[in-house]
């Protein structure tokens, strides 16, 4: 279950999100996206039902089993990443909060793509988007130093950081001082990537974090991302049909891996009104 609390989504961006987020969820069918049931609300809380995901995050997983993670898991993770976003990026929508926190895991390995508060629907194929925002560390530099917009390769450049940080414990430049810090290190340095790990990873963490949206695997076409030789032991049908067992995982622990409550965080720094309808939520301060 969702929880956003009504306090927090008076300003118009707010209930914008809150709307794009709904539409998504009911408008997608797909086994990578997680599933909206219903929602209701009470009088200081909107909640959104959703599918019931056993193992909780992937950033509490991997927190949790890292050390213990194979290869050909990571593989099979990444792999069903990419089949959530192709789904996405065909109906004309940019996730822009790529990130393990966002990624949930069910009891049988497979995932859901979750927390669609910031996406933004295209209206246009060519529609660019402008404005700043996301998670920091899994932030394309295009969204912030691309004065002409940008489009959804964002999300290959987050699917590229998260598998960085698989390989290397940390997302790039994790130890830096501040915010901007950090952006201007993905904008104008080279981002450094082990030479012992996997070749094939290797190969396709550098192609997904090419700074240039254009030279970015996944830009032209989702195949390439998919024909790319990391995932030459992958059917792409069966792990669609979710008819793949996934890879076992020793020594898994479990301590971590729960499910909550996602509570909607927001700084709020607006007035708020007394008064706020969103789609067939209707809420008031007065109720």
């Amino acid at each position: 279950m969702k929880m956003i609390k009504k306090s927090l989504i008076q300003s118009d961006k707010h209930k914008q999100n809150c709307l794009v987020e709904k539409n998504i969820l009911l408008n997608s069918i797909n086994p990578f996206i997680i599933k909206l049931y219903y929602t209701f609300q009470d009088n200081n809380n909107l909640y959104f039902i959703l599918d019931y995901v056993e193992q909780g995050d992937l950033y509490h997983f991997l927190l949790n089993n890292l050390k213990n993670l194979s290869e050909k898991y990571t593989v099979f993770i990444i792999a069903q990443i990419i089949l959530g976003l192709q789904y996405l990026h065909e109906n004309n929508y940019i996730y822009r909060d790529l990130k393990p926190e966002n990624i949930l895991i069910n009891r049988k390995g497979y995932i859901k793509l979750a927390d669609f508060g910031l996406s933004k629907i295209k209206t246009e194929k060519e529609d660019k988007c402008q404005t700043i925002c996301g998670t920091l560390y899994y932030m394309a530099p295009e969204i912030m130093f691309e004065s002409q917009g940008y489009d959804e390769s964002v999300d290959w450049w987050s699917l590229g950081i998260i598998l960085y940080e698989i390989y290397h414990g940390l997302p790039p430049f994790y130890q830096s001082k501040n915010q901007m810090e950090i952006l201007q290190k993905y904008n104008e340095e080279q981002i450094q990537i082990n030479s012992d790990i996997n070749p094939n990873a290797r190969d396709l963490i550098h192609k997904l974090l090419q700074k240039k949206p254009k030279d970015r695997i996944g830009y032209q076409n989702v195949d390439d991302i998919k024909n790319h030789s990391y995932f030459k032991d992958i059917n792409w049908k069966k792990l669609y049909n979710q008819s793949l067992k996934a890879p076992k995982i020793h020594n898994l622990n479990k301590s971590l891996a729960k499910t909550e409550i996602f509570n909607f965080k927001e700084d709020n720094e607006h007035q708020i009104s007394s008064y706020c309808k969103i789609s067939n939520f209707t809420c008031s301060n007065n109720q």
